[in-house]
C-alpha cells in the first residue's frame, strides 16, 4: 500500500519530488557539476508535472544556467559586455576566455551570439544560440537569436520549425510575436500583408531600428519620406548604438544595414 501510494503521489507531481530533484541539482552545482544540474531539471520537465512546479524549474533552469561559478568568470564576461560595441574583437576575446572556463554558462554564450550576429556573422551566431537553446529549450532569448541566425542564413525550413515551436510554447511578448511574423515573410517587405504588421510595429515602437528599416523598404511613399526613414534610422544606430544594442539585445542584428542605408542617400 505505502508502494502504492509513493508511485500515485510522484505520478501526479507531489511537490515533494520537485523539491527532491532541486535538492540534488543544487548539490551538482555545488560540486560545480553544471551539466548534471541541468540533466536532472531538463528531465523532471520532460515528466508530467504540475503546471506550477514546470514553472519553478524552468524559473530554476534559467538560473542554473546563467549562474557564475567564479568572479574571475563573471569580471571577464563583463569586460566583454563593456568593450561589446567599441572594441568587439576584444570584447569576443573575453567572452571566449570566459567560456573556456565556463563553457555551459548561457549568459557568455548569448553574447557571444549577440556579438557574431551584430558583425553579421549569423553562421557563428547560431553556432552560439543552438548551443544554448540545447542547454535550455526554454530559454527565450536563445530562442529568438537562433531564429535570426536561421533567417539570416535563409534557413526557412528550420526557421519555420523552430517558429512554429516557439509560438506554440506562448513564451513570447506580442510584439516579439508580431516581428517575428514580418521575419517569416522571408525579406519580402513589399507584400501587401507586410505593410500592415510594419505600420502596427511601428506605431508601437518608433524607434525600433527594424521597424524604421522594414517600413521604408515597404512603403510606396514619396521619396522625401523614405529620406527621412533612412536617416532616422541611420541616426538611431550611429549615435545610440550602445544604448539601442542594450535595450533591444535581443534583436543584435538590428543595425546591420548602415551600409544599405547610406547607399540610398547617394
Amino acid at each position: 500500500m505505502a508502494i502504492l501510494i509513493f508511485s500515485l503521489s510522484a505520478q501526479s507531481g507531489d511537490p515533494r519530488s520537485w523539491l527532491e530533484i532541486k535538492k540534488e541539482a543544487e548539490n551538482q552545482l555545488i560540486n560545480e557539476d553544471r551539466a548534471e544540474a541541468i540533466f536532472l531539471i531538463k528531465k523532471f520537465l520532460q515528466q508530467k508535472n504540475g503546471k506550477v512546479q514546470n514553472q519553478q524549474a524552468i524559473e530554476f533552469l534559467k538560473n542554473i544556467t546563467q549562474l557564475f561559478f567564479t568572479e574571475n568568470t563573471h569580471k571577464t564576461y563583463f569586460l566583454g559586455k563593456s568593450l561589446f560595441v567599441s572594441e568587439p574583437e576584444r570584447a569576443k576575446e573575453k567572452f571566449l576566455l570566459a567560456k573556456t572556463k565556463e563553457p555551459l554558462n548561457e549568459k557568455i554564450s548569448l553574447d557571444l551570439a549577440r556579438l557574431f550576429m551584430s558583425q553579421g556573422d549569423c553562421k557563428s551566431a547560431g553556432k552560439e544560440a543552438l548551443f544554448s537553446y540545447e542547454q535550455n529549450p526554454y530559454s527565450e532569448a536563445a530562442s529568438l537569436i537562433l531564429l535570426q541566425a536561421n533567417h539570416c542564413l535563409g534557413n526557412w525550413e528550420t526557421f519555420d520549425e523552430q517558429l512554429k515551436k516557439i509560438i506554440k510554447d506562448g513564451r513570447i511578448s506580442k510584439e516579439d510575436s508580431l516581428i517575428l511574423e514580418i521575419l517569416k515573410l522571408k525579406n519580402d517587405y513589399t507584400r501587401e500583408e507586410a505593410a500592415s504588421k510594419i505600420e502596427k510595429l511601428y506605431t508601437k515602437d518608433s524607434e525600433f531600428p527594424l521597424a524604421i528599416y522594414w517600413k521604408q523598404k515597404s512603403s510606396q511613399m514619396p521619396s522625401k519620406s523614405k529620406k527621412q526613414l533612412v536617416e532616422k534610422y541611420l541616426s538611431v544606430c550611429q549615435n545610440e548604438k550602445a544604448k539601442v544594442l542594450e535595450r533591444y539585445e535581443n534583436y543584435p542584428g538590428l543595425c546591420n544595414y548602415i551600409s544599405e542605408m547610406e547607399s540610398v542617400l547617394q
